[in-house]
């Protein structure tokens, strides 16, 4: 993959967000709507391909692995105390 995609999530109204640099087309084409089940009301993802331009989500926080993207971005706006959400069964898209 030539071209850097970057799957982003943040939460509305606030500043800062996650952000994870897909390894394939793969992973960008799926973990989108994969995310867009597992996020709490509030909770924006997007697809960006260059982050510097979009200040709107700084700062970005990178994550490497994308099963720890994932489990972040789940719990991004978690108002429960009690939740805990398991995704060890998600492998990465190869």
């Amino acid at each position: 993959m030539k071209r850097k995609v970057y799957i982003v999530a943040k939460i509305f109204d606030k500043q800062g967000c996650i952000a994870y640099c897909c390894k394939n087309l793969s992973e960008a084409n799926y973990v989108p709507n994969t995310l867009n089940c597992l996020v709490h009301e509030g909770v924006q993802i997007v697809v960006l391909d260059d982050p510097d331009i979009y200040s709107e989500y700084a700062p970005y926080e990178y994550i490497e692995d994308l099963l720890t993207f994932i489990n972040k971005a789940a719990k991004l706006n978690d108002k429960s105390t009690n939740t805990t959400t398991s995704l060890s069964k998600i492998t990465a898209f190869n």
